[in-house]
């Protein structure tokens, strides 16, 4: 059975500067269960969703060599500009929350 309460995309990519992979979660600023706002997004999080992201973060952390897996601070970046993209609002709230660019 399809979830069809899923609005968010995952995607794998690797990090130029570091040579390691990262998790990227984009949101669909019309889902929903987003709320934009002119300096805020406001987002909850399905039950779908909540159990599509942990099961990504496990494969994704059970692929890695060691054990256990937090991300490293060459990982994260964040962006001073404000960009008047949601979709650009959204990856930053996510990884400045995350952690994961």
């Amino acid at each position: 059975m399809p979830d069809g309460n899923i609005y968010i995309r995952l995607e794998i990519a690797k990090d130029p500067i570091t040579n390691t992979l990262t998790l990227i979660t984009h949101l669909n600023p019309n889902a929903p269960n987003i709320t934009l706002r002119e300096n805020s997004i406001s987002w909850k999080p399905t039950a779908e969703e909540q159990k599509f992201l942990s099961q990504a973060f496990q494969f994704f952390s059970s692929s890695k060599s060691s054990t256990s897996w937090s991300p490293s601070q060459s990982n994260v970046h964040t962006d001073t500009s404000y960009d008047t993209d949601p979709h650009q609002k959204i990856e930053k709230i996510l990884q400045e929350k995350t952690g994961i660019s």
